[in-house]
């Protein structure tokens, strides 16, 4: 797109203002796209989707190194570009700001008034942050390879090039970042960067380098080891360089740079970010098996360095870590912040995420439950232009939601049915789960059962009569994979995939009977009822129209191709929205005539249209990476 080409070379707009000027280019083109079609002389009125707003309104991704500064944390977050939180209330951080960077933010180190990302393919990019709510980019400088970490000292930045060995760049003038030096690795990976003095420390492939970096345009090596394992990050304590690998930590003594020696090794199943704050290594290690990963941070005593002990343990998947104080900032899906002042026992004080896929969603008054890849998010939709996250909760939260009292019952894909109290909408809270046998997509919750679509494993019904502790009951075989679930009265209409649709009678919980099915054409993913008709979002195949009205023999009755794969389908009156996949978003199609549906406007999202609800004249999206976006509809 041109349009794209020039924001590419205007990388300087304010804080995320970059991103939301490309999005409401795209979006008034997109809205647009009504369609006027007259088929078989059926009238079709005009019809037309219009853009209204996003949640959370900019770029998301995943939390992964942080820096710190008066109060303020600044987070690389991948595609998410630099994040900016106000973390003065390290229990509830708050959005600031964001600037997008156009690549993988992977890293950031702040100097002065000015943060320097490590920014993947797009080499090392200089923001502004004088003003935290405005973060500007006021330089950057192109790398032969994908910058993955840095490290500044004396007006330069040592960057952490992947397999083209480390970049030295002179960032004296942060608006005029100009490549100075380079050391090309002879083989491996680099990873990782420290610096003492006029030495640099690189993790590379499987070995400790040391250069000296005293004449920066001219790196030149002056010692190495080989650790016989992947090295992903290092970092120096007195005269010894500690070093994560696939085989646990690597202690090795570097008193003599020309001639560094492995003395220790601290074991577990692999390692990856370390930083060392005084007489303490933290560490992001595998503490499972060699079957299981199981992951967690782990804190170490390096006062003496040869005997590495561990005193302290917190689980969770982690990408990186920044301490401060007692404050322990570690990321991965979420930024969480803990208080690590007692580290045999620490405490979460609060969390922010940074990144998500929003996949499916459902609406409850004025608020939307998105299942968020990885979180429950809750949002405040009353303002349609303007939506406001209220609460959110970690959950594998990939499938439907479903919503009974005070409980939303969460499809979670591999960790199965997912159980969280939603009586404070701003502080949900995880209260069970039940790992089903198969991949749980979506959910449907009658009385006192919540009917799973458990793919592999055929329809699950689980006893929710205690929310806090849900159980298995039955499982009921089906004809295809479900993927997506539908009710009306006693029966269940299930999407299975190559299968098309099924009909289960659930009369009797503890004996789900087979009354009929339809073999649609394409693979059926989602499926909504109304009246004696069920509408099947059918991937390839579009949207199908079933007559149900003898659920015993159900039949098609109509069709409509859409431009992308049918993956959901809403109904409001006589239109069927359905989201796609591969053309991304959402077709508005009129099927007041069942026999004969006619796609009548589209909306194309930025993100796949994972899902789709719609209520009143507006139409709720999960849409991805993106989040939340609200159309309207008329």
């Amino acid at each position: 797109m041109k349009t794209e080409a020039i924001l590419l070379k205007t990388g300087t707009l304010p804080v995320g203002k970059m991103w939301q000027h490309c999005r409401r280019i795209f979006q008034r083109s997109c809205a647009m796209t009504v369609v006027l079609t007259a088929l078989v002389g059926t009238r079709v009125e005009a019809a037309s989707l219009e853009w209204l707003g996003d949640w959370p309104g900019h770029v998301r991704g995943s939390a992964g190194k942080v820096a710190l500064r008066n109060g303020y944390a600044f987070v690389a977050c991948d595609s998410g570009g630099l994040q900016v939180l106000d973390v003065h209330i390290p229990a509830k951080p708050v959005f600031v700001a964001v600037q997008d960077t156009l690549r993988q933010a992977w890293d950031v180190t702040l100097d002065g008034d000015f943060a320097y990302v490590a920014n993947g393919t797009n080499g090392l990019v200089v923001i502004n942050i004088a003003d935290p709510d405005h973060p500007t980019i006021v330089g950057t400088c192109a790398t032969p390879g994908p910058a993955r970490s840095l490290v500044l000292s004396n007006g330069y930045a040592y960057v952490a090039e992947w397999q083209l060995g480390l970049q030295v760049i002179d960032v004296r003038n942060p608006a005029n970042p100009v490549l100075a030096g380079v050391y090309p690795t002879p083989s491996g990976t680099v990873m990782s960067v420290a610096l003492s003095g006029s030495l640099a420390y690189l993790a590379g492939g499987t070995s400790l380098l040391v250069l000296n970096v005293s004449n920066p345009a001219n790196p030149v090596l002056r010692g190495s080891v080989d650790l016989g394992s992947s090295t992903w990050a290092v970092a120096l304590t007195g005269h010894h360089a500690l070093l994560t690998t696939d085989e646990g930590v690597r202690v090795v003594d570097v008193t003599n740079p020309s001639s560094p020696v492995q003395v220790a090794q601290f074991y577990n199943n692999g390692s990856g970010d370390l930083t060392v704050v005084g007489d303490r290594a933290y560490v992001a290690a595998n503490v499972g098996t060699m079957f299981v990963s199981e992951f967690a941070l782990q804190i170490l005593d390096v006062t003496d360095p040869l005997h590495l002990a561990l005193i302290g343990q917190i689980s969770g998947n982690l990408g990186g870590i920044t301490v401060d104080g007692t404050l322990a900032f570690l990321t991965g899906p979420d930024l969480g912040i803990w208080d690590i002042s007692d580290v045999t026992n620490p405490v979460r004080l609060g969390g922010y995420r940074t990144g998500g896929d929003a996949r499916q969603l459902t609406l409850s008054g004025n608020l939307a439950f998105l299942a968020d890849g990885g979180a429950l998010q809750i949002i405040d939709v009353s303002d349609g232009r303007n939506p406001v996250g209220s609460g959110w909760v970690g959950t594998a939260a990939m499938g439907t939601v479903a919503l009974a009292g005070h409980y939303a019952f969460v499809a979670g894909f591999y960790s199965g049915l997912e159980v969280v109290n939603v009586a404070d909408t701003t502080n949900p809270v995880f209260v069970a789960s039940y790992e089903t046998p198969g991949r749980a997509d979506a959910v449907e919750v009658v009385g006192d059962h919540a009917w799973v679509a458990d793919f592999f494993g055929g329809l699950a019904g689980i006893n929710t009569s205690d929310p806090t502790n849900p159980w298995p009951e039955v499982t009921y075989p089906t004809a295809g994979f479900p993927l997506g679930l539908a009710r009306q009265g006693n029966l269940l209409f299930v999407a299975e995939a190559s299968a098309g649709l099924e009909v289960v009678d659930i009369s009797d919980p503890l004996d789900p009977v087979h009354v009929g099915g339809y073999d649609t054409a394409g693979t059926a993913w989602k499926v909504t009822v109304a009246d004696h008709y069920a509408y099947v979002a059918d991937g390839a195949n579009g949207l199908e129209v079933i007559d149900i009205a003898t659920p015993s023999n159900p039949l098609r009755v109509g069709g409509c191709l859409t431009a992308g794969s049918a993956r959901s389908v809403a109904l409001a009156g006589s239109f069927a929205f359905v989201g796609c996949y591969s053309s991304n978003g959402v077709e508005m199609i009129n099927v007041s005539d069942p026999t004969n549906p006619v796609s009548v406007a589209r909306f194309d999202t930025v993100e796949p249209a994972w899902g789709v609800a719609v209520a009143g004249d507006r139409v709720y999206v999960a849409n991805g990476a993106t989040g939340l976006t609200i159309l309207r509809w008329s």
